[in-house]
């Protein structure tokens, strides 16, 4: 079950609640996304753009039908890949221990220099599976940086997604 839930509202302020509660929300907790998705899908009865922020690193076999089964209940669906700039880069340069995040009390310590050309193809090909299954849903993939707030990442997101509806309806006249 989700952490927290916010009531869908028209409201023109619910933006800023949506971007506070963003901001006071801490990552944590392991919660299967697909369950929280089939959930939703399950109980959401109006239309929505549904906007999902997460790391990915759940299995793409039970990701992506969850993902499905949201779009085939007609919600637009928004991806947030959300990713730590070293997550990206992998910029470690010195020995260090390393910390599972999803998996508290794993410790490794390793050299990063040797391991960073593997880690860099395999972190690579893994978002370019789950961007692949994502859009396969039907759904918007967006990366988003923790370094940067979700609320003008997903600002950002509808402005663009509005100025492209803008133009598609200015092309079929109306």
């Amino acid at each position: 079950t989700p952490r927290g839930l916010i009531p869908p509202r028209s409201a023109p302020g619910h933006f800023s609640v949506l971007c506070r509660a963003l901001d006071e929300t801490t990552p944590g907790g392991d919660v299967p996304l697909s369950g929280v998705l089939h959930a939703l899908a399950g109980r959401a009865r109006r239309r929505g753009l549904v906007v999902v922020l997460s790391d990915g690193f759940e299995g793409l076999e039970t990701l992506g039908p969850a993902l499905r089964h949201v779009r085939h209940r007609r919600h637009e669906l928004l991806f947030l890949h959300t990713l730590a700039p070293e997550e990206e880069e992998f910029t470690f340069r010195r020995p260090a221990r390393f910390r599972d995040l999803e998996g508290p009390g794993r410790v490794m310590r390793v050299d990063p220099a040797s391991l960073r050309a593997a880690y860099l193809g395999r972190f690579r090909a893994f978002c370019r599976d789950l961007a692949e299954a994502v859009r396969a849903a039907g759904a918007d993939y967006r990366r988003a940086s923790t370094a940067v707030p979700a609320g003008p990442t997903l600002l950002d997101y509808l402005a663009v997604r509005s100025r492209s509806r803008s133009r598609s309806r200015a092309r079929r006249g109306g």
